[in-house]
């Protein structure tokens, strides 16, 4: 099979793992607390968007294969991720597992996201640019570069979090260092797009 299709099965059967455990949880806990719901509604509505997008006629680029993959790939971790965690909250709540567990499970769910932020930061910067060369409307290799080493530092940076901290203040200090890289990461991007000098109509050389 493919990469690009395994890919594909592996982000499609890990969202059905995810909204599957949703839809089984709805049916079975009572007053289940709705934001337990909110990643799932996000995590499956952007891989729908990107999904779209990707097949768009309208698009203004293509994306490579590579990308793609890659895109798959990250939503396809992240819902199995979701969906391991959301199983563990099902079980908690039903007293299926022994309490005592929470605290360990929580803290386990931590780091798991701080790796996962140092190994997308890692891989990052080796993405291609979709764009021919000198068409890009920002500059992808630069700001890909910054995002890296800033996703990388933020992951060691969680993880060494939710390994030392008592778990409350773990999980403060860890979703302000994720909300506050995903704020710079946003800004990079625009600045760049804001500044990077695109000549569209630049006649080619020889011309």
């Amino acid at each position: 099979m493919p990469e690009r299709r395994t890919s594909l099965v592996f982000a499609l059967a890990s969202m059905l793992a995810l909204v599957g455990l949703a839809a089984w949880g709805l049916a079975t806990v009572p007053g289940l607390p709705p934001r337990w719901l909110v990643p799932i509604v996000i995590v499956a509505g952007l891989w729908t968007y990107v999904e779209w997008v990707a097949r768009s006629p309208r698009t203004a680029w293509t994306p490579t294969a590579d990308i793609m993959r890659w895109h798959r790939t990250v939503f396809g971790v992240i819902a199995l991720f979701l969906a391991v965690k959301f199983a563990a909250r099902l079980a908690f709540t039903a007293e299926a597992i022994d309490p005592e567990w929470i605290p360990l499970a929580r803290r386990s769910f931590g780091i798991t996201v701080g790796l996962m932020f140092t190994v997308w930061g890692n891989y990052l910067p080796k993405l291609l640019s979709p764009w021919p060369p000198g068409r890009e409307p920002f500059n992808w290799q630069g700001v890909h570069r910054f995002v890296g080493r800033l996703v990388t530092l933020a992951g060691l940076t969680v993880m060494i979090v939710w390994l030392v901290l008592p778990l409350d203040i773990a999980r403060l200090v860890s979703a302000a260092v994720v909300l506050g890289t995903c704020l710079i990461v946003v800004g990079r991007k625009l600045y760049s797009v804001a500044t990077w000098p695109v000549e569209r109509d630049r006649p080619l050389p020889g011309r």
